[in-house]
């Protein structure tokens, strides 16, 4: 390289030469500044991973290099995630025989049942003890038990009136009504069903038992 230099006038008629120090060579070429990502050689991508230069590193603690690492190549939009380093201890292997053993959960069946509907009523027994009473059924007919003989009474076509319609109305739209429930014990329901009267608002969290107990009632 050649030194440049060059001739400065004063104010007192002195001329001074002031000289420019010769650059130092660079390591690489200027146009391999403009380039695209694919064209990047294998052993510059180490300095990707490099979130600062040598000299600014010696003054920073390691957690805040990781900051600034973590800050300037995670690709997060809206999202600030801390580096987590793992350790040999956290990795599990998980074998093709470890799969194997796992319980696979049997399938729910979606295929519709015979409609059954039977209505209980909470009444007094003869020990003036609460229980559960059946006091009526629909299976293809509407059945009733008579009250004074305390048997089924003759299977008729059940009409509904304008009123009923408002209730069943009400009942499905403000009610507990469970579809799909994968519960097989009388407890399992009755517990799906307080849970549901709660989070409907029909009645209040510390309910939870009386209710409950009411439910379990003899049937």
């Amino acid at each position: 390289t050649k030194e440049r230099s060059g001739s400065v006038p004063c104010g007192d008629g002195v001329t001074r030469h002031s000289h420019r120090p010769p650059p130092t060579h660079r390591s690489y070429s200027l146009t391999e500044r403009r380039r695209i990502g694919s064209m990047t050689h294998p052993e510059d991508a180490h300095y990707h991973q490099v979130p600062t230069d040598e000299t600014e590193a010696e003054t920073l603690a390691s957690a805040d290099l990781d900051y600034m690492k973590s800050h300037r190549f995670e690709d997060l939009p809206a999202v600030r995630r801390h580096l987590v380093r793992k350790n040999k201890g956290q990795v599990v292997h998980m074998n093709q025989e470890h799969h194997e053993r796992q319980p696979h959960r049997k399938s729910v069946s979606l295929q519709p049942h015979e409609v059954f509907v039977e209505l209980n009523e909470l009444v007094l027994d003869k020990h003036q003890e609460l229980q559960w009473k059946e006091t009526a059924r629909w299976i293809k007919f509407e059945e009733d038990v008579e009250a004074e003989t305390d048997q089924w009474g003759k299977p008729h076509v059940a009409s509904l009136s304008f009123r009923s319609l408002l209730e069943l109305r009400r009942t499905l739209a403000h009610g507990a009504v469970l579809l799909d429930l994968d519960q097989r014990t009388l407890p399992g329901i009755a517990h799906q069903v307080v849970e549901q009267m709660i989070i409907s608002d029909q009645i209040k969290a510390e309910d939870r038992a009386n209710v409950l107990r009411a439910l379990l009632l003899k049937h």
